[in-house]
């Protein structure tokens, strides 16, 4: 009995992907997201996503007031930059999802107001000038053409 080359072959990649664990489906997966967070204040934030197998996923952002205007991603699938709308956003966490026909990726992302801790230095600065007889009248929270002021929002 006489083997043909193309079984053969057929045969040695199947036992190679067999001892091997190696696997043909490509589960997107999600490592990291930049920036870490965003203020719903800011102007629409571009989200740089870390991960495997991201070129062939299909993206979801699941919030209220929130939609994905733009993707694009990387040949090799290590990354994909979303440009969001987040316009009528209110604060809130996030659900984006990596879809693809192998599987789904999740992770969060935090739309917040500005924290404790930034309304805690925000004061103490307030404090320290205080001791020099400077009045702070203002801190304000640049992002691309918006500001975000803390005496309008009555934080100071």
């Amino acid at each position: 009995m006489r083997l043909r080359p193309s079984f053969l072959l057929a045969g040695l990649l199947g036992v190679w992907a067999s001892c091997s664990g190696a696997s043909w489906a490509q589960v997107p997966r999600i490592n990291k997201i930049d920036p870490p967070g965003w203020w719903v204040q800011f102007p629409n934030p571009m989200l740089l996503v870390h991960g495997e197998a991201l070129n062939r996923a299909k993206f979801c952002i699941d919030g209220k007031g929130v939609k994905l205007a733009r993707v694009q991603a990387s040949a090799n699938g290590h990354w994909v930059f979303l440009w969001l709308d987040i316009q009528s956003a209110p604060q809130q966490t996030l659900l984006i999802r990596a879809v693809s026909s192998d599987g789904q990726a999740r992770s969060s992302y935090v739309l917040a107001e500005p924290s404790h801790a930034d309304e805690l230095i925000t004061q103490r600065l307030k404090e320290m000038l205080g001791q020099l007889e400077v009045k702070l009248l203002d801190h304000c929270i640049v992002g691309g053409n918006q500001v975000m002021s803390f005496a309008e929002r009555g934080l100071i």
